[in-house]
């Protein structure tokens, strides 16, 4: 390289130096990105097999529209290259929440626009709370990782996912939401249908926005809710789907075509596998089929023959109604002749039975009339005969009184004309005999007893007393 074309290179960059630091800033972010895609994707997958491994996300998922029993999942557990089976329980709904009065509940809206649906599923406690406490189990997959509250303790407890895409906003601890199943009883399933949020979890079941299909509703699944595997009916005594975790399968990468070879060949092989045992299953469930078939043969003969009954009633009440439609105008018309007969007898009857009412009322008007004036005058009596009461009393007061006078005018004469009669016996002896003592004629005590009555006479009588003592 000559001197001249370095100087002129140069010469070049002094003259364009912002399109020179331009096109090196371009070319160091074009290196970046590039730099930063590969290595995204390896920290990527990285995390993901790290997420996965940590709890222990499935490897198949076994299903079966005749469900799955427990010594259905112990054959498969016999299988070589099986590692562990976990068998779940599910169910799906429609959800609803209580209103803001809380009286009732009602159906929440999905982000498409469609009554949200829900898949209710069972998870065992126990196990859950042993990783929670960090035990590694390895039968126990698909494992929940609780981030907020506590897991179901008690049928009628749940606990909810926590996406931001798909969890409504009607998920919070403490809230309670209710599950109705479409066209069929929920409680056929479930003991309960109506669950408290208790618990937020996060689960690797699904890493993705869509949450799977399902037969309810409009298909398309909202979102999950985890209860307690006691929340089940009895009846139901089996599992709907289980989880199968492969030996060696960790040691292949995630998203690897490795990885997809090596499920994809174990698949084969326990779905070969499975078909004696699924056989085998439908022969046992069809012997009690047959016999339900044989029972429910039995109630359709029943009801065809009740049905038969009621076709014979009806078509005898459409042969009447089909006569009553020939036959109609005439048997109206008598009809109406019969009841205007009976109108105009029921009228006669209730002009003369008016006539005898209004003479009725108006007796009963003129006894209502005499009666008041009874009453008023028998007021005035009483009144009459009372101010007659007050003053004969008056009266009698007066002359009770006058008696009383009387009577002690009558006393006070009767002791006078003693007095009179002693004292003149006693003026008899003075005049017969002045010499006769005091103690003889009793002046005094005479003169005591008239003191009250006639003082002045008393005054006499002492004084005569005196000058009978003076001799």
């Amino acid at each position: 390289m000559s001197k001249a074309y370095i100087t002129d290179s140069f010469r070049s960059i002094s003259r364009s130096f912002s399109r020179f630091i331009s096109i090196i800033a371009i070319v160091a972010l074009g290196s970046g990105l590039f730099c930063g895609l590969n290595a995204v994707g390896p920290d990527m997958r990285d995390n993901a097999e790290e997420y996965y491994h940590t709890h222990n996300l499935m490897d198949l998922r076994l299903q079966s529209y005749i469900g799955l029993y427990e010594e259905d999942l112990e054959q498969i557990r016999q299988m070589d290259g099986v590692e562990a089976v976990q068998g779940v329980k599910f169910v799906d709904g429609y959800m609803q929440v209580p209103t803001e009065d809380g009286s009732t509940y009602e159906g929440i809206v999905d982000i498409d626009g469609s009554e949200m649906t829900i898949r209710v599923m069972g998870v065992d406690v126990d196990k859950a709370i042993d990783f929670y406490d960090g035990l590694d189990n390895p039968d126990y997959i698909n494992r929940l990782e609780l981030v907020e509250g506590r897991f179901p303790e008690s049928p009628n407890e749940c606990v909810v996912t926590c996406s931001d895409l798909t969890t409504p906003e009607q998920f919070f601890i403490g809230n309670t939401i209710k599950v109705v199943g479409d066209n069929e009883e929920i409680t056929y399933y479930l003991n309960n249908n109506v669950f408290t949020i208790v618990g937020i979890v996060k689960t690797p079941y699904w890493v993705s926005y869509e949450r799977g299909v399902t037969t309810a509703g409009s298909g398309k699944l909202g979102d999950f809710v985890y209860v307690n595997n006691k929340a089940f009916t009895d009846k139901i005594n089996y599992y709907s789907e289980a989880y199968v975790t492969l030996e060696g399968a960790d040691e292949f990468g995630v998203y690897s075509d490795e990885y997809d070879d090596f499920v994809e060949e174990k698949r084969l092989e326990i779905l070969e596998a499975s078909e004696p045992i699924a056989a085998l299953r439908r022969a046992k469930l069809s012997i009690g089929l047959e016999r339900k078939l044989a029972d429910a043969k039995i109630k359709i003969e029943s009801a065809e023959k009740t049905v038969g009954e009621r076709l014979k009633d009806g078509k005898a009440q459409l042969d009447k109604l089909y006569k009553l439609e020939k036959e109609g105008e005439t048997l109206l018309a008598e009809a109406q002749k019969t009841m205007d007969e009976e109108y105009k007898k029921a009228q006669a009857l209730l002009q003369s039975g008016n006539a005898e009412y209004i003479a009725a009322v108006n007796e009963y008007n003129e006894k209502i009339t005499k009666v008041s004036d009874t009453k008023i005058d028998l007021a005035n009596k009483r009144n009459e005969y009372n101010n007659k009461k007050v003053t004969a009393d008056a009266a009698k007061d007066k002359l009770d009184e006058a008696k009383t006078e009387l009577t002690l005018a009558e006393t006070e004469i009767t002791v006078m004309t003693k007095l009179i009669t002693s004292t003149k016996s006693t003026l008899d002896k003075l005049s017969q005999n002045q010499n006769v003592s005091q103690d003889d004629l009793h002046l005094d005590q005479i003169a005591d007893r008239l003191e009250e009555t006639n003082p002045d006479l008393a005054d006499i009588l002492r004084n005569a007393s005196n000058l009978t003592a003076q001799g």
